[in-house]
């Protein structure tokens, strides 16, 4: 018996029919063309964002969100957050993660490991993670219960992600998400992007000290700020107009400090 048929709403009004159950991605290949698939990093689907290997299950309002969006932009920087948490795990052993959210400008990834990051590691890092881009390994979405949540993560010593998943719990989930690439698996709401490669580019900009959750009283532990473009052009331009802020922001404090 064939699936049944949905209507498919574009931005201009267009209607098109696919069956029901076709992800994303391939609907946006065969109904509307292989240059947009090609730019595709995620979709809306009546509003909602989400992957492009989600399945389109009803009627529904469909926007394909390419390399030229801001929320595309931020798509690829959470990828990249993933990222650098698999390339410090296999640099680093032992290494525990906890959150890794985007910021303005780029992302943070904080890590449970005992010292601070020296400058060449963070620079072992950075080449680790271009490594995975460049690898272009597919992000994988599956929804598991939390009892097989907590199994994954504490057969693997993360303390962290258990009390995050005790915490979701709480507020009565039944369901989790998690996003692999490789072999490396995050707990995670996504979206992300169909794979590591199309993030393009990725810098780590700095480190730092942070508590768990914000909190004093918590465990402190080792923050890696970094940022995603998706190509090295516009990473440049984003670099140097950022040291041309800071030299800026240097002199003015200069002269209200009477140094100059």
């Amino acid at each position: 018996m064939s699936a049944a048929s949905v209507t498919v709403t574009l931005p201009d009004g267009t209607q098109k029919q696919t069956a029901a159950g076709t992800p994303i991605g391939n609907f946006v290949k065969d109904s509307i063309g292989a240059g947009l698939a090609k730019a595709a990093v995620l979709a809306k689907i009546d509003g909602a964002a989400v992957d492009l290997s989600r399945t389109i299950d009803r009627d529904a309002r469909l926007e394909v969100l390419t390399n030229r969006s801001p929320e595309a932009l931020d798509t690829i920087r959470h990828d990249a957050a993933h990222i650098v948490a698999d390339a410090v795990q296999r640099l680093f052993p032992g290494t525990q993660v906890t959150i890794g959210p985007t910021i303005e400008n780029g992302f943070y990834y904080d890590f449970d490991r005992g010292q601070p990051f020296t400058e060449d590691e963070l620079r072992r890092i950075e080449d680790e993670a271009n490594k995975i881009v460049a690898a272009d390994l597919s992000f994988v979405r599956s929804e598991v219960s939390p009892e097989a949540a907590r199994q994954l993560f504490g057969g693997k010593g993360e303390n962290f992600k258990l009390e995050i998943i005790d915490d979701i719990v709480a507020k009565g989930a039944r369901v989790l998400t998690l996003y692999s690439h490789g072999d490396w698996v995050d707990f995670c709401e996504g979206p992300h992007g169909p794979s590591t490669g199309r993030v393009g580019v990725i810098k780590i900009l700095s480190s730092s000290a942070a508590y768990w959750r914000g909190d004093h009283r918590n465990k402190t532990l080792q923050r890696i700020y970094g940022t995603a473009f998706f190509d090295r052009k516009s990473l440049d331009a984003w670099l140097k107009q950022r040291e041309e802020v800071e030299k800026r922001d240097h002199r003015r404090l200069g002269k209200e400090l009477d140094l100059f």
